[in-house]
């Protein structure tokens, strides 16, 4: 998976068409706590989707960041019941808040049935939180 971020606007593109059916699905839910999707290409397994603020990874830093782990759990829980699937990736980087302070979720490639144990090491070394419901 890679992104491009050009005006206001974010280009994700994958090489396994399984992943991007997936996050299709998620971004086409249209819920307010998701980018919008703004363009499906199908060909060439990419998704278009508004640029909206700074990840809270980039934002804070240190205790100021563990404050925002409740919202985190609760957007865990609405991606949960929303699509009956784990997130698997809950991290500072893939929460985006914007200028009002509204927080989105993003990067769906590891969303899975279940809690995955199996996830790479790249992914791992970063602080990762998979809230049990």
């Amino acid at each position: 998976m890679a992104i491009t971020i050009c005006k206001g606007q974010c280009v994700i593109s994958f090489s396994n068409k399984e992943q991007y059916e997936t996050n299709k699905k998620i971004y086409e839910k249209n819920l307010n706590w998701i980018p919008n999707l703004i363009n499906a290409n199908d060909e060439d397994k990419t998704l278009t989707i508004e640029k909206i603020g700074r990840s809270l990874a980039e934002k804070y830093q240190g205790s100021i960041r563990s404050r925002y782990l409740p919202k985190m759990r609760m957007l865990s829980k609405k991606f949960y019941n929303s699509f009956g699937i784990y997130h698997n990736d809950m991290r500072y980087k893939n929460v985006l808040e914007d200028s009002n302070g509204k927080l989105y979720l993003i990067d769906f490639e590891y969303a899975t049935k279940s809690l995955e144990k199996n996830i790479p090491n790249y992914v791992r070394s970063g602080k990762l939180y998979n809230f049990n419901f």
